[in-house]
């Protein structure tokens, strides 16, 4: 639901996408004093799980010229980053893990401590709400990870972890760049007793490198954990970001001409504002020597503003294309997530997992196109507007409900069979009222369902070393942006069709 995008009628798409990988064999050297918790839920050795997954430590980001996490990512985990934003920021950076394009926001999962961080629709993942200094490592996964963590991980999965330990940690750093760029994190940590708090703040300015492609960015962290034995604890972690990034367009003219610092002429002045804010929480219970239980949850709430001024000026009207983008939209939703389960060994049988994951959320969107774009939609025969609207509504809600099994048999010395399965559900509804409608608004209502599975068998045969093959089948659901069908877009090609 983007403000690019007008909708018309409501023509929700049925059912998943699917997605079945099967990575036939695979070699790797890893590190076996690693922990790891994305590949499988379970918290093992790296070589003990039948995943491609990269770890890139706290050290080697703090030892890297890097200043927010799509940085880290691209130099030091060799991901396809992109960005559209030419700042040195990279505050709508995606990631790319497979090949996906343009639906890479929906195909890449991104986790902060295994709790979901992107959005509902096909936006920007908030990075700029984890400060960098925050974060104790991050786990890279390539492949499908449906069964761990359902919808959306069909590429594969980013799991940041943050206050992975308890010392004593006081730290401020200051760096200074090109283009006024200025970059200021501090953190804080402490223990007392059995209660850790970590405070972590960053502000991030730049002025870009190209005309009207400033950004700032504000973040604040606050995270305590209470432990009540070896294995017995609980968190919370209230997380606040704000950021604005000018928005430079298109670089327009032949290569090696024109000045490609300059920003396209209709963006002058366009920018966009977001404040994200929320919680994580969550604990762990031992129910007895072979069993606990655990418990994830986050509440979000995020506001975007976009601000497109020239698309209601003279010029664009004299130029008879005001009609292409609203001046003005807003962009608001929330999200909460509630992921049960319970980890038991199973004797000779292994270790197992099973789990349950309840996920709502609603967003809603509302465009509005000023006084001279109204005239020259009315005058010129664009729109049909009785009801004499001056801005469209469009609003999604959806609901996710999902059980999982994960099991890990030992076979042999060094030899395990991997594998799970889950079943999800979606309801997802939707409403659209806009400019273009002359009967009103219409709504719409649709349920998906998907299942996922996977089965692996991971050889470690000597030390820090391993083999595995691997079957694998995962999903992605629409997001709430592929609810309409683009009706703007239709007409923007027949007007320049008629030109």
């Amino acid at each position: 639901m983007k403000q690019h995008l007008q909708k018309k009628k409501i023509a929700l798409f049925c059912g998943a996408l699917l997605s079945i990988n099967l990575n036939t064999l695979a070699l790797a050297q890893n590190s076996s004093s690693t922990i790891i918790v994305t590949g499988s839920r379970f918290e093992e050795n790296l070589n003990e799980v039948p995943a491609n997954v990269k770890v890139i430590t706290r050290d080697e980001i703090a030892n890297s010229t890097s200043s927010n996490i799509p940085d880290v990512l691209s130099q030091i985990g060799g991901l396809n980053v992109r960005s559209t934003n030419s700042g040195q920021l990279n505050l709508d950076a995606s990631v790319d893990m497979g090949g996906y394009g343009a639906t890479a926001n929906s195909t890449t999962l991104i986790l902060v401590y295994g709790q979901r961080l992107n959005p509902l629709d096909q936006g920007a993942v908030n990075w700029e709400s984890i400060p960098i200094d925050s974060i104790e490592r991050i786990e890279v996964l390539q492949g499908g990870a449906s069964v761990q963590y359902g919808n959306g991980a069909v590429g594969g999965v980013i799991n940041i972890i943050t206050n992975g330990n308890t010392s004593k940690l006081n730290s401020a750093s200051v760096s200074y760049g090109s283009f006024g760029t200025l970059i200021n994190n501090a953190i804080l940590r402490d223990s007392y007793e059995d209660t850790t708090y970590q405070l972590t703040a960053n502000t991030s300015n730049t002025q870009g490198w190209r005309q009207n492609s400033a950004a700032n960015a504000y973040a604040f962290d606050a995270k305590v954990t209470q432990k009540f034995g070896a294995v017995d604890r609980i968190y919370a972690d209230l997380f606040y970001a704000y950021t604005n990034a000018q928005n430079p367009g298109g670089v327009v003219g032949q290569v090696g001409q024109g000045d490609p610092q300059a920003a396209k002429f209709n963006n002058i002045g366009s920018n966009t504002t977001t404040n994200n804010s929320g919680v994580r929480f969550g604990g762990t219970k031992g129910l007895n020597d072979n069993s606990i239980a655990e418990l994830d949850g986050f509440y979000t709430s995020k506001t975007t503003f976009f601000a497109n001024p020239y698309w209601d000026t003279q010029a664009a009207y004299d130029n008879n294309n005001s009609w292409q983008v609203p001046s003005n939209s807003k962009l608001s939703g929330w999200q909460l997530n509630v992921s049960p389960r319970i980890k038991t060994g199973l004797g000779s049988f292994g270790n197992g997992i099973i789990g349950y994951e309840f996920n709502k959320g609603a967003q809603g969107s509302t465009d509005t196109w000023g006084a001279t774009q109204q005239d020259y939609l009315n005058t010129n025969g664009y729109i049909s507007n009785p009801n004499g609207l001056n801005h469209d509504i469009q609003s999604a809600s959806i609901v996710n409900q999902s059980v999982y099994g994960i099991l890990k048999l030992p076979l042999t010395k060094g030899l395990s069979l991997d594998g799970g399965a889950r079943h999800q559900t979606q309801q997802a509804s939707t409403y659209d009222s806009n400019i273009y409608s002359p009967n009103g608004g219409v709504s719409n209502n649709q349920t998906y369902s998907a299942n996922a599975g996977d089965v692996a068998f991971n050889l470690n045969y000597a030390k820090d070393q391993k083999v595995y093959v691997k079957w694998n089948q995962s999903y992605r659901f629409p997001n709430i942006d592929e609810f309409w069908g683009f009706i703007l877009m239709q007409k923007a090609i027949v007007f320049l069709m008629e030109s």
